[in-house]
């Protein structure tokens, strides 16, 4: 799963956090980061090129963004 914390203000965009959460062990498996427009409402998952290792996500397309949000696995 992903869950989006505060973004960081960029030139052109913000740098949102990203990080990978287990559905089944309930924990975050990895971090990333991505930039979007400043006033992206939502991100799209093709955007994610930090994917930990083994894993693949749950949810594909636009994600809302939210600082509770969890899309993937």
């Amino acid at each position: 799963d992903l869950a989006f914390a505060a973004p960081a203000a960029e030139e052109n965009g913000q740098t949102v956090t990203v990080d990978y959460w287990d559905q089944e062990t309930q924990s975050i498996v990895g971090h990333g980061t991505v930039v979007v427009d400043g006033d992206a409402y939502s991100i799209n998952t093709t955007t994610l090129t930090d994917i930990p290792e083994g894993y693949e996500l749950a949810t594909l397309g636009d994600v809302k963004r939210s600082e509770e949000r969890r899309v993937g696995k």
